[in-house]
């Protein structure tokens, strides 16, 4: 199975340590390995340069596939125990999940310098969990919107949703968890910045959140599962995330720490949520100025919708930074507001595995009641005040502002 030319010789042969016949080869300009001792060779690049292989070795305890290179430098293949496990068996089923190897919660560190555009730098694998499925034919575009993986906790909850369908081929596919739960609820934003009326909202009537990107909570070590729905079949394997091995954080530190950090998270979305419905009553009211007219009849409504528009205002100013443009130095301009200040306070507890300090608690709680005062005043104006204003519009046949469901 190896083609023949200048090429083809062999430099180094390794035997599995685990699975007998499993072989990897070597050769002059390619990688492959056998899974019938020898008898026939498949192609392992898998992003692996046409290169001299010169050295093979398995690091056993994380079995990664370890290859020197001639002048090329090293290369590592995460994770081959998908290999020992290939069969026509499991080649011939439609989808099939590998049991993924347990994956370390690790903390980001402080590295050593390095420069940016060193050519001799390497590049790390994905953080997180490598989950390895195989397909047995490539999806059509209409299974492809349906294919994902659900990570669950140890109660079966849901924690993570990976779709995979947009990337998935036929044969082995490799996706990488980052040990994070599901994002918060996106911020879409349809007005511009105040003040600065000359940054527009794009085609789709919208703007990217300029101040805090959405928050997505480290899972604590344990047992979960993962569950591959493809190809009209669902397979389910167990995973386990480990706690770093070099922390000084107790279990009952990490255990602390989620729970507020998943407090946080969920003020996160309250958050959102009020700010989605502001702004989609905000855009209204501005599509409203302009297409009424500035007639006598219209006189009253407007300064309904401007009044309106400023009640709102008054409360979505305390959920964000509603001047930031996204230009850059928004923070250094004006003060911080509640996402704001629940993304930095977010930062702070999860900057390694301890629990929350007293201060930190105290923050949180804080922002939590004001959080609530907001969302309710956000609530009674959509509720009570949008109700006035569209009986103003229906008694002059001017339509009514859609409210958004609570």
């Amino acid at each position: 199975d190896i083609p023949k030319g200048l090429h083809s010789y062999a430099h180094c042969v390794r035997e599995d340590p685990v699975k007998r016949g499993l072989l990897y080869l070597g050769t002059e300009n390619a990688l492959y390995f056998s899974p019938d001792d020898g008898q026939h060779w498949l192609p392992l690049q898998s992003g692996l340069p046409h290169s001299p292989v010169h050295w093979l070795t398995i690091q056993e305890h994380f079995s990664d596939l370890v290859v020197a290179t001639y002048g090329r430098g090293f290369w590592i293949l995460d994770d081959v125990t998908p290999l020992r496990a290939l069969t026509p068996a499991v080649l011939d089923e439609a989808a099939h999940l590998f049991p993924p190897r347990p994956a370390y919660r690790l903390r980001a560190i402080t590295e050593p310098m390095t420069m940016p555009d060193d050519a001799t730098e390497g590049r790390n694998a994905p953080y997180g969990a490598a989950i390895t499925f195989s397909l047995k034919s490539a999806p059509l575009d209409a299974a492809r919107a349906a294919m994902k993986l659900v990570i669950s906790d140890a109660s079966g909850k849901s924690v993570r949703t990976l779709d995979v369908g947009k990337s998935a081929a036929a044969g082995l596919n490799r996706v990488w968890w980052d040990l994070r739960m599901d994002d918060t609820q996106a911020i879409t934003l349809r007005t511009s910045p105040r003040y600065a009326a000359e940054f527009r909202v794009g085609p789709d009537g919208t703007r990217k959140f300029p101040t805090a990107g959405p928050l997505a909570v480290l899972v604590p070590p344990g047992t979960y599962s993962v569950k591959l729905v493809a190809a009209g079949v669902e397979r389910v394997e167990p995973i386990v995330v480990r706690k770093d091995p070099n922390t000084a954080g107790t279990d009952a530190d990490v255990t602390a720490q989620t729970r507020v950090m998943l407090e946080i998270r969920d003020n996160v979305n309250v958050a959102a949520k009020a700010i989605n419905d502001a702004e989609l009553v905000r855009a209204q009211l501005g599509a409203l100025r302009n297409v009424i007219g500035d007639g006598e009849a219209q006189k009253a409504a407007l300064k309904a919708a401007a009044d309106l528009d400023a009640k709102i205002v008054d409360v979505e100013s305390r959920l964000f930074n509603m001047t930031a443009t996204g230009r850059g130095q928004d923070q250094l301009r004006t003060p911080s507001q509640m996402v704001e200040k629940l993304s930095h306070l977010a930062d702070v507890v999860s900057y390694a595995d301890f629990a929350p300090t007293a201060s930190q608690l105290e923050v949180n709680a804080a922002l939590t009641q004001q959080l609530a005062r907001d969302q309710e005043q956000i609530a009674g104006l959509l509720a009570r005040d949008v109700a006035l204003f569209n009986a103003m519009l229906r008694e002059r046949q001017l339509g009514a502002i859609v409210v958004p469901a609570r």
